[in-house]
């Protein structure tokens, strides 16, 4: 069995408060974007994070790897959270359906 991926999931909510908890799985993270109706951000114990927002059909996902560099896709939310779900599960945002783009910038 894999050992398991230390994930934490935050979001602001509607007073200007953080919000941070640990998630194991996608029903958690599915729950926490219902609650926060906004972005999620995902951080990951290797130091990347991943921050997903959308609507009932589309997503935005935004990777920062564990270097610092940023990726972004945008497409089908299905996609979205099966890619967030690799996530939770390995700490890599890697999907057939996602191909995330190099926003161009390097970290500083």
């Amino acid at each position: 069995m894999a050992e398991e991926q230390e994930v934490i999931a935050s979001y602001v909510d509607q007073e200007g408060e953080e919000r941070a908890f640990d998630v194991a799985c996608l029903g958690d993270f599915n729950a926490l974007v219902d609650e926060a109706r906004c972005s999620v951000l995902l951080e990951h114990e290797n130091g990347s994070s991943v921050a997903f927002s959308g609507g009932e059909s589309v997503a935005f996902l935004v990777w920062t790897d564990p270097l610092g560099y940023v990726y972004s896709w945008q497409g089908e939310r299905e996609h979205a959270l099966a890619c967030v779900q690799t996530y939770l599960e390995t700490g890599w945002p890697t999907s057939e359906a996602v191909r995330f783009t190099h926003d161009g910038s390097s970290p500083d």
